[in-house]
């Protein structure tokens, strides 16, 4: 009975103190009034009632937690993220309530709207002036609630030799699904190597568009941050011009990642494969006059350093490791800034991987100069036709121009080849054709499958097409008459010292084409039809290995038409017939006597 009478006690005492307590709590809540960013939040209120409460909002865009409750209890305002623009509305106001069964009280909130805007987390990027190519990029992420197209502005100063355009831009597609809320969007800045002694800049131009791409008239109301690329100079050369040359070698090495370098700790004159100037002249003395690199490996433009040989005459360049790989291989700018010195006379840029040659290359032709390029190598490489640039008129100079071997996999019987040009002319490389009307090499008959501009340029004396996809005919003696070329005239046989030339010539009106070509090959190609007469009694045809490097084709051309000359001889008899005093064997009946 005792224990029962003190539990009594208890509970009725406990019971007092709760009367008392509610009684003393009266129904308030903390603040009336939350004024939210554009972003949205959570904001906690606290709430005092003696008893059940219930909140609720007036705007589908308020959340209230918990929407109901008992007594003292922390509740929290979810304040959506807003989808309006501001140029609508400013703000948007909504009201919450909180409830009992006696009374009632309300806050007010109040959202900014969004602005247009296009914002970048970090105002400046900072970026070396060198990479390998594969790491020559950075990312940047904006935010947005407008499309926009990105639009670099350069600091230039040629001067210092900074230049524009060293920025590609790749942004992906800005998903706008999200009302006027910002979307992520991310922008690929791909650069270029800086080879100038100065800092370059360049500020980036956010500049809103429409749905359909057009720059926005009136957006002077967005938000737009500012955003700088900021890259670092080159290490400046040595002044002195041989420490400069050896300099630029080691970096060409370096960057083409050569398999065997040079032991720098030697004199630079025992380096293999680089020659020096033995001159009277002491601006050239000592100085290199031709490089050789071999073996390497490198997707990347020909080095920056090479624009520091100025005295060079030979620069050989050959085996990348990657020259099969099908990707877009550049020569790049730095090799053409030795157009400007006009030194360069010989240039082998073979089994690299070019797909192309630009336009600009014809600053190393020396056109209205004393000197240019005079020997060019561009075999084994995958160049798809036959450059556009590579013309007498650009290149006055040259004499000797090898295109053979350009072909990145092996096709025997092109018909077969299913894929479409463009993968065709992609994947497996070659010169298939001159013309630059691909469709029409795909859809049946080429219009012009021997690039006849060579047959205009007197001054050549070693052309190589070998080993490539070229098909078609060998212009025929009237088709290069009709070029303009001359026949053969008695002025032309009286000139000779010795019996040059074969009557036939003569007699039958034979064009002079290539009169000094002493080294022509054109064989393991896909030619069909006839030999002409130009070419079958060519003066210099014998230094020709015509049986081997002319006559033997191979494959089928693109109409299926088996590769080979309806007339190739099958030996030399006829023209040795034709040239009595070039024949270096006794000739059968003289064998007899």
């Amino acid at each position: 009975m005792k224990f029962k009478y003190i539990i009594s006690v208890i509970l009725a005492f406990s019971a007092l103190v709760s009367c008392k307590r509610e009684e003393a709590v009266e129904f308030a809540i903390e603040g009336d009034d939350i004024q939210a960013d554009e972003y949205g939040g959570v904001y906690n209120i606290n709430v005092s009632s003696p008893g059940n409460w219930v909140a609720s909002a007036s705007e589908p865009w308020l959340t209230v937690s918990p929407a109901n409750g008992r007594g003292s209890q922390l509740c929290q305002i979810i304040v959506d993220s807003s989808v309006v623009f501001s140029n609508a509305e400013a703000v948007r106001n909504g009201v919450v309530r909180i409830e009992t069964d006696d009374d009632r009280r309300e806050i007010t909130v109040t959202q900014k709207n969004f602005p247009y805007q296009i914002s970048v987390e970090e105002p400046e990027v900072s970026i070396p002036n060198f990479e390998d190519r594969d790491k020559r990029w950075f990312d940047v992420v904006v935010n947005a609630n407008s499309d926009f197209r990105v639009e670099p502005e350069y600091d230039i100063d040629e001067a210092a030799g900074i230049t524009g355009n060293w920025l590609e831009v790749q942004k992906d597609e800005l998903e706008l699904d999200r009302g006027a809320r910002p979307r992520k969007v991310k922008i690929r800045f791909n650069w270029d190597i800086n080879s100038a002694t100065a800092d370059r800049t360049a500020d980036i131009k956010f500049i809103p568009v429409d749905d359909e791409g057009h720059d926005i008239a009136d957006a002077a109301s967005y938000i737009i941050d500012p955003l700088s690329i900021v890259q670092t100079a080159a290490d400046p050369m040595p002044d002195d011009p041989r420490m400069a040359d050896s300099t630029a070698l080691v970096g060409i090495a370096q960057a083409l990642g050569i398999w065997s370098m040079w032991d720098t700790t030697i004199p630079m004159d025992r380096w293999e494969g680089v020659e020096l100037w033995d001159s009277d002249d002491d601006a050239l003395h000592g100085r290199v006059k031709s490089a050789y690199f071999y073996m390497y490996s490198t997707d990347d433009y020909i080095p920056f350093q090479v624009q520091y040989l100025t005295a060079a005459e030979e620069l050989t360049f050959y085996s990348n490791e990657n020259s099969f790989a099908i990707n877009k291989i550049e020569i790049g700018p730095y090799l053409l800034k030795l157009g400007e010195t006009g030194r360069l006379k010989r240039l082998t840029i073979s089994a690299h991987g070019l797909e192309d040659i630009p336009e600009e290359f014809a600053v190393l032709g020396g056109k209205g100069k004393e000197t240019g390029l005079e020997y060019l190598d561009l075999s084994s490489n995958n160049l798809k036709k036959i450059p556009d640039v590579i013309t007498e008129e650009n290149f006055p100079h040259l004499h000797a121009l090898l295109l053979n071997t350009n072909q990145r996999r092996l096709v025997y019987d092109i018909k077969n080849v299913s894929v479409t040009e463009d993968k065709f002319s992609g994947y497996y490389g070659g010169l298939y054709d001159e013309i630059s009307n691909q469709d029409n090499w795909i859809g049946g008959e080429t219009t012009r499958s021997f690039p006849k501009r060579f047959l205009l340029w007197e001054n050549l004396d070693t052309l190589s097409l070998s080993v490539n996809y070229l098909q078609g005919t060998i212009p025929s003696d009237e088709e290069v008459k009709a070029l303009g070329i001359p026949v053969y005239s008695q002025a032309d046989f009286d000139a000779q010292e010795k019996d040059t030339l074969a009557q036939y010539l003569l007699d039958q009106q034979v064009a002079k084409v290539l009169p000094k070509m002493r080294s022509m090959s054109l064989n393991l190609n896909r030619f069909t039809g006839k030999l002409p007469d130009w070419l079958l009694y060519h003066p210099n045809l014998d230094f020709w290995d015509p049986l081997v490097l002319v006559f033997n084709q191979e494959g089928r051309d693109r109409q299926g038409n088996s590769a080979g000359f309806t007339n190739a001889p099958e030996n030399l008899e006829y023209y040795y017939d034709a040239y009595p005093n070039k024949y270096y064997a006794p000739k059968a009946e003289d064998e007899e006597n």
